[in-house]
């Protein structure tokens, strides 16, 4: 589901990185699609789901902008109806080392294990 999700938002133009991928500064937003683990239902080990975490970055001194930006991150993620977000939205932080906010959201995806 990593790689369709990728795909997904490239597709909507959106910078997509996997973690580790983006070197130096935030000088444009970008988002990093990271793999959080998978868990089973209680009771059961045959169904559960996936967390995926979509990380946002964006440029330091454009906070104004930063809201539209996820906007249209979650818009994108609602075409994709096997990924439900969960609720899970981080506070937004400056990063020093990337010059620039972050902040990530988190989506389910329910599968078999």
């Amino acid at each position: 589901m990593w790689k369709a999700i990728y795909l997904h938002l490239k597709s909507k133009g959106l910078a997509v990185y996997s973690p580790g991928q983006h070197s130096g500064p935030c000088t444009s937003s970008y988002v990093v699609l990271r793999d959080a683990g998978v868990n089973a239902f209680a009771g059961t080990n045959q169904v559960g789901y996936a967390l995926m975490d979509v990380i946002v970055y964006h440029p330091v001194g454009q906070y104004s902008t930063l809201g539209d930006y996820v906007q249209s991150i979650r818009s994108a993620m609602k075409k994709i109806p096997e990924a439900r977000f969960t609720g899970y939205e981080t506070p937004v932080l400056m990063e020093e080392e990337k010059q620039g906010y972050t902040t990530s959201l988190q989506y389910q995806i329910m599968k078999r294990i």
